[in-house]
């Protein structure tokens, strides 16, 4: 279990990217994570316990058994910058590190048209899944990075589903 959770860790910073910085606040009894500063609310498993933060993220929050592990990430983008030449990118940035494509579609979040991938990953001789979930709001990027081992991933889909289905953006 130790190897797992350090792997874990690994991909999990090896994942993120730089992003804006905001605090927010976490009830763990409820799951609820509130960030007035980046204007959403998004809802994580009950019992699930924040973590240390990945390098990035506004919030890691780790399954109780360790296993499973979500980033919550906002990045303000310039104005140049589309929601597509975003997805582009962060696709891309899969390929730069070895993330091979499983699948990937269109969603909504929070009501607005968002971006799911999943990518597999072997770090440290570890197999990896992570699902990514994208949306813009405005001119930010709010993305839900889910990761697990590639052997844990079907048991833990549904709860990420549902955590980036939670998402919602204060007017």
């Amino acid at each position: 279990m130790l190897s797992r959770r350090v792997g874990l860790a690994a991909f999990s910073t090896l994942v993120c990217v730089t992003l804006l910085s905001c605090g927010g606040n976490y009830d763990e009894g409820t799951g609820l994570y509130h960030d007035d500063g980046n204007g959403f609310f998004i809802r994580f498993p009950a019992g699930w316990h924040e973590s240390a933060t990945t390098a990035g993220a506004l919030i890691t929050v780790t399954a109780p058994d360790e296993r499973a592990q979500i980033n919550m990430v906002v990045q303000e983008l310039p104005q140049s910058v589309t929601f597509n030449q975003y997805v582009d990118q962060l696709v891309s940035r899969w390929g730069s590190v070895g993330g091979r494509k499983v699948e990937e579609g269109e969603m909504l979040i929070g009501g607005v048209g968002g971006f799911w991938t999943v990518r597999g990953l072997r770090v440290a001789g570890q197999r990896f899944m992570a699902i990514t979930y994208s949306v813009m709001n405005g001119p930010r990027v709010y993305s839900v990075i889910c990761m697990t081992s590639e052997e844990d991933f079907q048991e833990y889909r549904s709860v990420f589903e549902e955590v980036a289905g939670s998402l919602m953006f204060i007017s």
